[in-house]
């Protein structure tokens, strides 16, 4: 299985491409738009943004488009008119992932998500999470942690059985046994 930063590093390698990699600390857009500023202001012509959130000006991103720099938004954050988007149907994925795990017999399930990003796909996926839960009518919580409390149980868990949207899981037999999973909306 290969990682996405090796792929991207071998196909710059064969295309005789320069591959720069601007990664913020701490991962914000605002830290995003100064390295995509610095990038377009040392001649970089073609950017590839994968949004931490909407926390960006996107009247920057704009005009920097406007100046001839390419910038697909990749994933998290639709950028509007001025730039391509490439993402996920979040719905389609939801339902083929849940519509398998109810077929298998799952009967509670579990949105996780962080709530400390403001991210156009974290909002279609609990859009979609909620529509797919009314429709087959099954019990379910949403529970909203903090991005490093996020990583913490992703670490924790272990290997899930089924995910379900941002880092949902159906429970397993041992979780709904211990009690979790109330039905409830957890803020």
């Amino acid at each position: 299985r290969y990682h996405a930063l090796d792929v991207a590093k071998y196909r710059a390698a064969q295309t005789d491409a320069l591959l720069v990699l601007g990664i913020p600390e701490p991962d914000t857009g605002g830290e995003q738009l100064a390295i995509a500023v610095k990038m377009a202001a040392r001649g970089v012509k073609d950017l590839i943004i994968w949004g931490a959130d909407r926390s960006f000006d996107f009247r920057v991103f704009e005009r920097l488009r406007i100046l001839g720099a390419n910038m697909p938004f990749f994933d998290q954050v639709v950028p509007g008119p001025f730039a391509d988007y490439v993402g996920l149907d979040n719905r389609a994925a939801l339902e083929a992932l849940i519509g398998q795990a109810a077929a298998d017999g799952a009967a509670h399930f579990r949105f996780l998500t962080r709530s400390d990003l403001n991210v156009d796909t974290n909002a279609e996926r609990e859009a979609a999470f909620l529509d797919i839960m009314q429709k087959i009518g099954t019990s379910f919580d949403i529970v909203r942690l903090p991005r490093t409390a996020a990583r913490r149980a992703a670490l924790l868990r272990g290997p899930p059985s089924r995910r379900a949207g941002n880092s949902g899981h159906r429970l397993s037999p041992a979780d709904r046994r211990h009690g979790a999973g109330s039905g409830r909306f957890t803020p």
